[in-house]
């Protein structure tokens, strides 16, 4: 139950959600694709109501919406984050009487490998390869920005990749698997590949610093040594009792 004023409103959030918030950065970058229908599904901006509506206004001001409380500097930490990942937001696809008892079981099956991941696995080995996109590598790519638009697979359409080179086509990849395959858990394991997990987090905890005025700033330190360091955070430590047993093994460099 959420209180409002003197009347008592049952209010339920999206479920499944994993309990954590979507990062408000991801968000803006994602909005600058406003036909990427894969955002509204992935990204839970809403409460079940009288009615459920994507973006929708935020609690703590009810005449302001997301967008503009996001754009405000000034505006406080909890009119921001208010995006949950959706995805797994089961009550969107069952009938109510198949509704989740709670938040902490779903039956929802996890997606191990996609399609979709193979087609933009294949799309960067041959960018890699050939040293620039290929005219597999983009029908691949293609293939999965139409359905994400909501356009045939199999027809060019304006959601089409033409004329990148290596690098660009490279960074196209990195972008389409995060809308893609948002909360999938592909995306760390991603960036290690890459070589750039540091750098991003960095990134992001910079982008994130100036995200809300507060007095307590930096408002995040997730890039700083101890939370995320480079050379270490890409590897977790061998556990002492595997070191224990096998005394050839050496502990992974920044955990020693």
């Amino acid at each position: 139950m959420r209180r409002s004023g003197n009347r008592s409103t049952k209010v339920q959030f999206s479920t499944t959600v994993a309990n954590v918030k979507v990062v408000h950065t991801f968000v803006l970058d994602w909005r600058d694709y406003p036909g990427d229908l894969r955002r509204d599904i992935s990204v839970a901006n809403y409460r079940y109501n009288d009615d459920k509506v994507l973006w929708a206004k935020t609690e703590t001001d009810s005449d302001q919406v997301a967008e503009e409380n996001d754009a405000n500097p000034t505006a406080r930490q909890p009119q921001k984050q208010n995006y949950t990942p959706g995805k797994w937001d089961t009550e969107k696809y069952v009938p109510q009487s198949n509704h989740l008892i709670n938040n902490d079981k779903s039956n929802v099956n996890w997606y191990v490998l996609r399609y979709a991941d193979v087609l933009l696995l294949y799309a960067e080995a041959l960018n890699e390869w050939k040293q620039g996109p290929t005219a597999d590598a983009y029908t691949a790519i293609n293939m999965v920005r139409r359905r994400g638009y909501g356009l045939s697979v199999n027809t060019n359409s304006p959601a089409d990749l033409t004329g990148l080179d290596m690098a660009g086509f490279r960074e196209a990849i990195r972008r389409e698997r995060a809308f893609e395959l948002a909360f999938e858990g592909h995306r760390k394991n991603d960036l290690i590949r890459w070589g750039i997990y540091y750098e991003t987090v960095k990134e992001t905890a910079q982008r994130l610093g100036t995200w809300w005025v507060s007095a307590n700033s930096p408002n995040y330190a997730v890039a700083r040594p101890g939370y995320t360091t480079k050379g270490k955070h890409e590897l977790f430590p061998i556990p002492q009792r595997d070191l224990d047993i096998m005394t050839q093994f050496e502990q992974h460099l920044g955990w020693k």
